[in-house]
């Protein structure tokens, strides 16, 4: 993880704020030059950039009583393309009773507070958060999405520490396998 130094200007009134947040890394607080009342303060700070990683969820991971090669097979994160191959899933009770269709499993760790994951298809986006450290919910990292239509085309995470947000984006190239037949099945 990488550091960089941060300045930021703030008022009276949001400095005991801002110090809190920042926690130990604060290195300096000042009046600000242009403030001869006091009204503004300068913080220096040393700020951990956030980080994120993306793989495909292991053994151990809960997928919500599937198995991943009933999800998916092939699965590869590339530089900023996701590729493999997305099975077609009947009764996937786990995630509705009597879910069908197509569903992606990602994990997704970080070392930020929030993540936000927004999968962009032809029609639009839909964004979903994912993670929020002060919600009480626990986050394994794993994030199952149903795909509908087949026509993803892109993921991706927002993942916001403080007051910064850094993005990472996937481009999708699944090959979606159809519904096997009952003509099939017999």
């Amino acid at each position: 993880m990488s550091a960089e130094t941060r300045i930021r200007r703030v008022s009276k009134e949001e400095l005991g704020k801002v110090i809190d947040e920042l926690g130990e890394s604060v290195i300096q607080v000042l009046p600000a030059k242009s403030n001869s009342d006091n009204k503004e303060y300068t913080i220096m700070y040393s700020y951990t950039l956030p980080t994120m990683t993306c793989a495909e969820p292991g053994d151990g991971d809960d997928l919500l009583g599937a198995e991943l090669t009933d999800l998916q097979t092939d699965v590869s994160i590339e530089g900023d393309t996701i590729s493999g191959t997305i099975k077609y899933m009947e009764d996937y009770d786990g995630w509705s009773q009597g879910a069908e269709g197509h569903f992606f499993a990602i994990k997704a760790t970080t070392t930020s507070g929030i993540v936000n994951i927004t999968g962009v298809t032809p029609n639009g986006e839909k964004t979903f958060k994912i993670y929020d450290s002060d919600d009480s919910t626990n986050y394994d990292g794993v994030f199952i999405m149903q795909i509908k239509n087949d026509n993803l085309e892109q993921l991706i995470f927002n993942y916001v520490d403080g007051t910064e947000t850094t993005t990472k984006a996937y481009k999708i190239d699944f090959t979606y396998e159809p519904k096997e037949s009952e003509d099939e099945t017999e």
